[in-house]
């Protein structure tokens, strides 16, 4: 199983799926957010970014269908 180190504190961990959450950062008018896969060190708290997290096509163009 692989593990996680946060980059604060140096603790490592092995992410569990019922802790991981989406993140977004913002984005300047007429682009999307960046949305990310994010988990929490469990010692310190600090958020760790896992990866980026790509927008589900089908949703997207039904969205797009839909306006």
């Amino acid at each position: 199983m692989k593990t996680m180190k946060c980059n604060v504190c140096g603790h490592e961990f092995t992410p569990k799926k019922e802790d991981r959450y989406e993140a977004v950062k913002p984005a300047p008018l007429f682009q999307c957010a960046t949305h990310y896969d994010c988990f929490d060190c469990p010692v310190c708290g600090c958020q760790i970014v896992a990866q980026e997290r790509y927008e589900d096509a089908n949703k997207i163009c039904v969205a797009q269908a839909e306006e």
